[in-house]
C-alpha cells in the first residue's frame, strides 16, 4: 500500500532508465492518482496538474496509467521538450511503443491512434509561454472535443500557475486544477524506512557529513536519517534532487540557477521567482 513497483523501462526519459522503480506512495501520490481517477477519467474533466519540478508528478501519472484496465483504456504519454521533438510512449493492450515525434506530426499521431478503447492522453512538461507548445495544446484540446465521452486529456506542468485564465472557457472545457506539493523531510524519512527504496536511492544520499553526532550510529556511521537530513540541506523539497541526483550535481544546478538571477535579493525576499 505504501510502495508502488513498476518497470522502469517504460520510463527511460523520466527516471534515468532504471529497470525497476519503487515509488513511495506519499499522500500527494494518492491525491494525484485520485484526481486522475475521479475528475479526469470519471467526470471527463480537462485536468491540469501543477507543482514544482522534480517532485514526482510524471512518475505518479505513469504509475496511474499502468494501473488502468487495459481492456477498457489505451494510453499515450507525450513528453514535450523545448526543441519540440517530443517523446511519445503509447500503451495499447499492454504493448508499449516508444518514438520521437516533431510537434508538426502530433495530428498524424492522433489520427493513427485508432483502437476502439477509451483513450487517455497525458501531456507532460508543458510551458504556456512557448508558442509552439500552445499550438500543440490547442490540437490536443480539439482532439478531446471531438469525443469527450471516450477521450481524456491531462496536462502536467511545473509552472507556478496557469497564468491569465478565462473562467467561461474553463467552464466549457470542464477544466479542473490539482496542485502537488514539494516533499517534506518527514516524507523522505518515511520513504527510506523501506529497504527497497533505500537501496535504490542510497547512492544519491552522498552529502558530506555535516550533521551532529546524534545522527550517526554506534560505529560513527551516518544513519538513514542522518544521510537524509544532510542531503535535505541541498535538495530541499525536490525528490529528484534528493533521491536521483548526486550532491555535486545538485550544487552545480543551484549555482547555475543563482547565476541566472539578476537580483538575488529580490528572489530571497520572495519578490521574484517561484
Amino acid at each position: 500500500d505504501k510502495l508502488f513497483r513498476l518497470d522502469g523501462s517504460y520510463l527511460d526519459y523520466a527516471d534515468g532508465g532504471q529497470r525497476k522503480v519503487h515509488l513511495y506512495c506519499r499522500d500527494d501520490f494518492k491525491r494525484q492518482q485520485r484526481f486522475l481517477q475521479e475528475e479526469v477519467l470519471g467526470n471527463g474533466a480537462l485536468g491540469w496538474i501543477l507543482g514544482p519540478p522534480g517532485i514526482g508528478k510524471t512518475l505518479t501519472a505513469f504509475a496511474f496509467c499502468l494501473s488502468l484496465d487495459m481492456e477498457e483504456w489505451s494510453v499515450t504519454l507525450v513528453r514535450i521538450r523545448p526543441d519540440m521533438n517530443m517523446i511519445c510512449i503509447q500503451i495499447v493492450d499492454r504493448e508499449v511503443k516508444k518514438c520521437n515525434i516533431a510537434g508538426a506530426k502530433m495530428e498524424q499521431m492522433l489520427t493513427e491512434w485508432t483502437d476502439k478503447k477509451k483513450k487517455l492522453l497525458i501531456l507532460d512538461g508543458y510551458l504556456k509561454d512557448s508558442v509552439p507548445q500552445l499550438e500543440v495544446y490547442g490540437k490536443l484540446n480539439s482532439w478531446r472535443d471531438v469525443d469527450r465521452t471516450s477521450r481524456r486529456l491531462a496536462v502536467l506542468t511545473s509552472m507556478a500557475s496557469r497564468g491569465k485564465t478565462y473562467p467561461e472557457w474553463d467552464k466549457m472545457a470542464q477544466l479542473k486544477v490539482h496542485h502537488v506539493l514539494s516533499w517534506a523531510v518527514e516524507e523522505y524519512l518515511q520513504a527510506v524506512q523501506y529497504d527497497e527504496v533505500y537501496e535504490q536511492v542510497s547512492p544519491f544520499l552522498d552529502a558530506s557529513n555535516m550533521s551532529s553526532g546524534e545522527l550517526t550510529g554506534p560505529e560513527g556511521q551516518e544513519t538513514r536519517e542522518g544521510r537524509v537530513r544532510t542531503k535535505h540541506y541541498f535538495a530541499g523539497g525536490s525528490c529528484r534532487y534528493m533521491f536521483g541526483t548526486s550532491t555535486a550535481d545538485v550544487i552545480e544546478a543551484l549555482r547555475e540557477a543563482m547565476a541566472s538571477v539578476a537580483n538575488i535579493e529580490a528572489v530571497v525576499k520572495g519578490h521574484e521567482g517561484h
